[in-house]
């Protein structure tokens, strides 16, 4: 028998409600049964910060309990290694109970996953945003249960822009890579924009710039990856990535350097969630207006599995 799991993109605990109530698919004595009473929950959470993210669901594991009684164990995998750790564990027909991750959809081709018609209440499903819900579903039903979101946005070094005459933010796409060769030509080892072109960070990265320019991974129902608006972006960062800021190399040298030139305060500027620490005196802008004059607002979601 192949075990499911509930992902979680981004409301833990709507999740384990559900799963306490032995709907989910609890590891009651180890049997995997659905009508077996819900002992133990395996959760495999992506780690977002090395200081807060274990010792977030470590509190939150113990006031479940206490609340519950069910054992919550928690595993924090790195988003380096996430992705690998748990298809092995899948494959190896160990899958947790709930796995927090940023991607679903080939789960729930395959039938690996509970839908929210399965472990979710009626109350709790209307009151989750439809924004959320819409990124959740796949074919018609909802498999990505939201447990946390974030909000991109633009920071820029003050000090950076100052030393490099810029006198504000950009407000285009070509104010963006002058400034950005400007701060690279500080030296130092400044970097005029840290890139996050990680394994952990890529698609985000691509798709705020995307979605600025008025691009979209699918339209109508179809996907338009090589549409000309994403073309037309993914060759202005690259540009802006081996030309204009920094020496080329592989993406994940590019996403380490720009961790590093973040921590430094040598980045002149980076996109970041809202709630990630950025060294330095940095401040928050809008990000610049795509070469087509075209800017829009995405909300980006991560969930349980």
């Amino acid at each position: 028998m192949i075990k499911r799991l509930v992902a979680a993109t981004a409301v833990a605990a709507l999740a384990l409600t559900a799963c306490s109530g032995g709907t989910g698919a609890g590891t009651a004595g180890g049997s995997g049964g659905d009508n077996a009473p819900v002992t133990k929950i395996k959760l495999v959470a992506a780690e977002y910060s090395k200081d807060n993210t274990a010792a977030f669901w470590n509190k939150f594991a113990a006031a479940y309990k206490a609340k519950t009684g069910i054992d919550l164990d928690v595993q924090v995998v790195s988003w380096d290694d996430i992705d690998q750790q748990s298809s092995t564990m899948i494959q190896n027909n160990a899958a947790p109970d709930i796995l927090n991750l940023n991607a679903y959809a080939s789960y729930a081709k395959d039938s690996l996953l509970y839908s929210s018609d399965e472990v979710l209440s009626d109350s709790v499903k209307s009151d989750l945003l439809p924004n959320f819900v819409q990124s959740g579903t796949y074919q018609g039903k909802m498999y990505g249960m939201p447990d946390l979101s974030s909000a991109r946005a633009l920071f820029y070094n003050t000090d950076l822009f100052a030393k490099a005459g810029i006198a504000g933010p950009p407000k285009t796409w070509d104010e963006f890579t002058a400034d950005a060769q400007k701060i690279t030509a500080l030296g130092n080892a400044t970097v005029g924009y840290a890139m996050p072109l990680g394994p952990e960070e890529a698609q985000a990265e691509f798709s705020i710039w995307m979605f600025n320019n008025g691009g979209n991974w699918k339209t109508d129902g179809k996907w338009t990856i090589n549409s000309p608006q994403n073309v037309q972006t993914l060759s202005f960062l690259k540009k802006l990535a081996v030309t204009d800021t920094r020496a080329s190399g592989r993406p994940s040298t590019l996403a380490k350097h720009a961790r590093s030139a973040r921590s430094a305060s040598l980045a002149g500027a980076t996109i970041a969630a809202t709630s990630r620490s950025i060294a330095g005196s940095a401040r928050r802008s809008t990000l610049p207006f795509g070469v087509s004059g075209n800017s829009s607002s995405r909300r980006h979601s991560d969930g349980i599995m």
